[in-house]
């Protein structure tokens, strides 16, 4: 558990970084459980950037894989994430310290997400509630690896999800990484 923590506070210095649990799950992968990321400010009541109940890391856990470092992942699901987008009084978003996004490794594996939601705030609203969308269940593939070094990749999203306002809504899309 703690070299998950500390592997991801390292990849992630701006948030706070917690983990509930993390074990090797033979045949399968790592699954860290009780994830979260919550900002350093000082708003302690809506600090909470992403929380995820489950993520497994499908990779190689043989101990021959192991002891040269960590495992190329070739897939990643996570099961009832919850994400938290707030835009203060200001106009600044929570999650703008996130990009540029900084590519992992070699390859984007394939990430699939099980009954997610996302919670949408904006401060400057006043007391208007949240747009929240819930049962997101979605798949996002590599079509096509970073063509230059440090590039993004071209990734094909499927999915769907619901919400208050909305009953279904489904999404088949390709997002070109570019050159």
């Amino acid at each position: 558990r703690a070299h998950v923590e500390g592997l991801l506070a390292d990849r992630f210095p701006q948030f706070k970084v917690s983990v509930g649990g993390a074990r090797l799950v033979e045949g399968k992968g790592i699954a860290v459980y009780e994830l979260s990321l919550k900002s350093l400010g000082l708003d302690a009541a809506d600090d909470t950037l992403l929380s995820i109940d489950e993520l497994l890391l499908c990779c190689d856990v043989e101990l021959a894989t192991l002891v040269h470092g960590a495992p190329p992942v070739h897939r990643v699901e996570i099961k009832r994430p919850q994400v938290f987008l707030r835009r203060s009084a200001a106009g600044r978003w929570n999650v703008e310290s996130l990009l540029p996004m900084q590519p992992c490794g070699a390859s984007v594996p394939q990430i699939v997400v099980h009954n997610g939601v996302i919670s949408v705030s904006d401060g400057a609203a006043g007391d208007r509630p949240p747009l929240v969308v819930r049962d997101i269940d979605l798949t996002a593939s590599p079509v096509a690896q970073a063509a230059v070094t440090g590039g993004m990749p071209s990734v094909k999203v499927e999915g769907s999800a619901g919400g208050t306002h909305v009953r279904r809504i489904e999404l088949s899309a390709t997002c070109d990484g570019g050159t």
